[in-house]
């Protein structure tokens, strides 16, 4: 993986090219943007880049479009994706768009061009930004209004606005051609990048391995913290490390604890004998050997440290924690409820959705114990299929943990991992369990001084400035820079 490398001065080129570009528009384009949109409120269906990790293993049709420039493109991109560049996107590849016009354009490689022909019948993500957070969806409208956009500069790079406003611009495109499943992503590629390396592509070698012979990654539940998968996820090295995994918990009879002997991967192990029947004696006891195994493994203060291939990785690992604790606290689900943009009364609202709120209150929460227990430990429950067994032991976690009901806690489990299907046994034992007797304990003080530090220092940090701060690390490593 090779650092980028591009000079302050080209840096400040290329900011340049996208201002004029920018400044370009008139009046007239805008109207011509918005009457293309429409006066009346279009809702648009946003994803984060947990949600597009999870579906990555789920699903094996993922249709992904970078709308950043092609240079950032090249030296870093989500695997599989396909580049609608900057510098080539114009607004009338949009509003008129034409599907094979569109395709000899943009996509050059075979392999591309059958997903595009197959978009229709796949799941489409588009990343909208590089660098700036989710907050400029709740500014969206100000895009077109042609008064503010200085404004809008003042927040966010040229490169960002002019991304973002044809990310809407092809959602709206897709969507007219009837395409059933279209998303945006609402975290910039960078912080995709920072999450998820071992999910992109670099210019340079890369020091992640791809999985073999497993169907793709575990889910990821709690973000950095609680995977659920299946059997071939346990048994593949190359996702134990690419992970970080530290303690396995182990729900079958006959599935062996691979790693339990390898003192290159000293792993953790729970091993939990029980069936996948509906009379199967899944009871209180169970539950709670689960629950301490996972809550201790997470909660504790001293970290578990895992053997890696190379102390390449660790520098990764080492810097991207520094980062997430001296910068800003992202949450795995950002904000994922949908939003409504009306341009006719020129405002956005968000579409609210009662699991997606105590989901984003749940990640909050697990950050900021995360931060004070120092503890970057992780957890994968598994049993045969990562359906049934495994589900309900995590469903049952998040119960006990967060204090939530059955319902709320299967919703969320769902959501990052849409195949769970716990027998009607299992269920009626969950329904049963009383998830009210472990109380959440994080210092309330604390968590107030977490969020505070990160919004100053989030706020008084540019872009500029970060990628300067960065510079001297990673001339020395030769790793790319990760911005959130």
């Amino acid at each position: 993986m090779e650092m980028d490398s591009t000079p302050k001065t080209k840096r400040s080129c290329e900011s340049l090219h996208f201002n004029a570009k920018l400044e370009e528009q008139t009046v007239e384009d805008f109207k011509q943007e918005i009457d293309y949109i429409g006066l009346d409120p279009i809702k648009i269906k946003t994803i984060n880049a947990q949600q597009m990790f999870n579906l990555y293993q789920i699903f094996p049709k993922v249709f992904v479009c970078d709308m950043r420039s092609e240079e950032h493109y090249q030296n870093c991109h989500f695997k599989s994706s396909i580049n609608i560049s900057l510098e080539k996107a114009m607004k009338d590849d949009f509003i008129n768009f034409d599907a094979k016009e569109f395709m000899s354009k943009f996509i050059v490689k075979d392999e591309n061009k059958e997903k595009f022909k197959n978009r229709k019948r796949s799941v489409v993500v588009i990343v909208a930004h590089r660098v700036c957070s989710v907050e400029i969806f709740k500014n969206l409208h100000q895009l077109y209004d042609h008064d503010k956009v200085e404004e809008m500069k003042k927040k966010y790079s040229s490169q960002d606005i002019l991304a973002t406003k044809n990310s809407i611009l092809l959602y709206k495109a897709f969507k007219q051609e009837k395409t059933r499943e279209v998303y945006i992503c609402r975290n910039s590629f960078n912080a995709i990048q920072g999450k998820y390396p071992f999910m992109c592509k670099f210019k340079g070698h890369s020091i992640y391995m791809d999985p073999k012979k497993c169907n793709g990654y575990p889910s990821e539940i709690i973000d950095r913290r609680l995977y659920l998968g299946d059997a071939t996820h346990a048994k593949n090295p190359t996702i134990m490390y690419n992970l970080g995994i530290t303690h396995i918990l182990n729900v079958s009879t006959n599935i062996p604890n691979t790693f339990e002997d390898s003192k290159g991967m000293n792993i953790n192990y729970c091993k939990i004998n029980l069936e996948d029947t509906e009379d199967a004696p899944l009871d209180n006891h169970l539950f709670k050997t689960a629950f301490e195994f996972i809550e201790t493994a997470i909660s504790k203060k001293k970290t578990h440290k895992m053997k890696l291939y190379s102390t390449k990785f660790d520098l990764v690992q080492n810097f991207s924690d520094f980062r997430k604790k001296s910068m800003i606290l992202v949450n795995s689900a950002a904000e994922i409820n949908d939003i409504e943009l009306d341009l006719g009364q020129m405002k956005v609202s968000e579409v609210l959705n009662k699991t997606f709120d105590k989901l984003f209150d749940i990640d909050s929460l697990c950050q900021v114990q995360m931060h004070h227990s120092n503890n970057q430990n992780r957890v994968l429950v598994h049993c045969a299929m990562g359906r049934s067994r495994s589900a309900s032991m995590v469903i049952m976690y998040l119960m006990r943990k967060f204090q939530i009901s059955f319902e709320t806690s299967f919703n969320i489990v769902k959501l990052r991992r849409e195949i769970i299907d716990p027998n009607e046994g299992f269920i009626a034992k969950l329904k049963a369990f009383d998830g009210h007797s472990v109380e959440l304990k994080i210092q309330e003080s604390n968590e107030e001084d977490v969020y505070s530090q990160a919004s100053e220092t989030s706020s008084d940090s540019s872009e500029e400035d970060l990628l300067e701060k960065d510079h001297v690390f990673y001339s020395e490593v030769k790793i790319s820079p990760i911005l959130i």
